[in-house]
């Protein structure tokens, strides 16, 4: 095979640090969200207030992202992709409930745990119809992910009803566990092992309910 000449050399080392740049802008975009959201509302934290945070302009901000719902959307959209592997190595026969309880350890909930609790810490005086309004926006493309791991998952033709109303219930009960559980951390975004194990334990008693069909317990 023939070695790459010092044009070509030079071209893929150009391109190498380009990329390596948009991908510590788009981390420091990411981080300033972060650190931005840790101490106000979501709602209030403009693309400005980012952009300065980050160290970059107004305008190299929109070239990544269209918003700071986009941002936080990315942000989850790859932590529930990171499950997406250990999802599809369950057994394929496998009750889709019993494969999401296995894959949900505390180690792999944390990351996306983390930034729960965040966005969650200043929810109290917030404008609750523009929260909603993001958050079921952020839900929805997280939604469409998860149809597309289910119907990989089980490997077969499937009715489409079938992939929607699994994913829909999935994400609703995901959903429900964690506004229950952000109110009861009060405003903490700093995690302790006990709040990952007792969103674990939350998740799990919630999947168990569907399951069952909400049969009562004794």
């Amino acid at each position: 095979m023939q070695a790459p000449s010092y044009d070509d050399r030079v071209t893929i080392a150009r391109l190498s640090r380009r990329e390596l740049n948009k991908v510590r802008t788009r981390e420091a975009i990411v981080a300033a969200v972060r650190a931005l959201a840790e101490t106000a509302p979501i709602t209030d934290v403009t693309a400005e207030q980012v952009a300065e945070r980050a160290g970059i302009s107004r305008r190299t901000f929109f070239n990544y992202f269209t918003g700071v719902d986009a941002v936080i959307s990315h942000v989850l959209g790859e932590l529930v992709s990171g499950l997406a592997g250990p999802l599809l190595a369950r057994p394929t026969d496998e009750q889709p409930f019993a494969s999401v309880q296995a894959v949900l350890t505390d180690d792999a909930l944390r990351p996306l745990l983390t930034w729960v609790a965040t966005l969650g810490a200043h929810r109290v005086g917030a404008d609750e119809g523009t929260v909603d309004r993001i958050a079921a926006g952020i839900w929805q493309n997280q939604g469409a992910r998860l149809r597309g791991v289910i119907a990989q998952r089980v490997g077969r033709p499937l009715d489409d009803l079938y992939v929607t109303t699994l994913a829909v219930t999935l994400m609703t009960l995901f959903d429900c566990v964690s506004q229950e559980w952000t109110e009861d951390l009060r405003g903490r975004t700093s995690l302790r092992a006990k709040d990952i194990t007792d969103f674990r334990t939350r998740l799990h008693t919630a999947l168990d309910y569907a399951s069952s069909g909400w049969a009562p317990t004794r």
